[in-house]
């Protein structure tokens, strides 16, 4: 009886209370977060259309000054000027000639350079990092891809021949003359580990130098790889406002300048595969000579 009166008094008081709707949400457009607003948080790069608008948006121009091009509602359209305006000056160059000029992935990099221009504030480019001179010349920042390439070329093909004809032999012999395991590899006790300096600082000095060597160029190669990460997008903000702005000078109009700009632009996708493989080879190549596979 006394259940049945509580469930009913608690039916009567759900009744009582007004439903109080939700707000409506607003006939702009709304920003959904996602990667590319993370990478451009000033000005995110999706958006939703509102309803009721062939072209998304409320009608009129979007952020960059031109019409919003959103097709159909519910559609994500990336701006792919990065919420740079089009018309917007960067050292005499427009930023859409810029943009034209980036070819791949421009939303970034347009993102990228206005920092540059406006509070001279980088951000760390990941594949400049990971791939470095190749990164460059995928670029076709042939100079300095050209030269980074060489130095970390020479660093990987050093470190690999002296560690393949020389060291391997001396370590060998090292840990022979130390009455140690060549099975224990890297899990040598601190005594033994001292034992292992002492037969290395007998050695002549140029087996000394050769076998430290290898630790050199590996360290060489890692600073050369921040340097690229940290400067890298700076590097490429310069290259193109000096390439887009004389492609700019000598053709002043279209259809030519559009044309010059995708073709001196862009990337350059043969070279990347290419450098890729040579990669590989000099990687690997090493590792199955002295594991007897060739």
């Amino acid at each position: 009886m006394c259940s049945t009166g509580s469930l009913s008094l608690a039916k009567a008081r759900r009744k009582m209370i007004p439903l109080v709707p939700k707000p409506a949400p607003d006939a702009a457009t709304r920003t959904i977060p996602t990667l590319c607003s993370a990478i451009n948080a000033d000005s995110p790069l999706l958006k939703i259309p509102a309803p009721g608008y062939p072209f998304g948006g409320a009608p009129g121009n979007n952020s960059n000054g031109g019409p919003n091009m959103n097709s159909m509602p519910g559609m994500f359209i990336m701006d792919p000027m990065g919420g740079v305006n089009p018309e917007e000056d960067f050292n005499g160059v427009k930023a859409g000639n810029l943009a034209k000029f980036v070819g791949s992935n421009p939303p970034y990099y347009m993102n990228v350079f206005k920092r540059l221009k406006d509070h001279n504030i980088g951000k760390f480019n990941f594949c400049g990092f990971l791939f470095s001179g190749g990164w460059l010349l995928y670029r076709k920042q042939y100079f300095w891809g050209a030269v980074i390439s060489l130095i970390l070329l020479g660093c990987l093909l050093g470190s690999s021949m002296i560690n393949l004809f020389h060291n391997y032999d001396i370590l060998n012999q090292v840990i022979a003359a130390a009455g140690l395991s060549e099975a224990t590899g890297l899990f040598y006790s601190m005594q033994d580990s001292m034992k292992l300096m002492e037969q290395i600082m007998l050695l002549p000095v140029l087996d000394q130098i050769l076998l430290f060597l290898p630790t050199v160029l590996s360290l060489l190669q890692w600073i050369i790889m921040f340097v690229i990460g940290f400067r890298g997008n700076r590097m490429y903000y310069k290259h193109c406002l000096k390439k887009a702005g004389e492609i700019q000078q000598a053709h002043p109009t279209d259809p030519e300048l559009t044309s010059a700009l995708k073709e001196k632009g862009g990337i350059n996708w043969g070279l990347g595969i290419c450098l890729l493989v040579c990669y590989l080879i000099i990687t690997y190549f090493p590792l199955l000579v002295s594991g007897g596979i060739l």
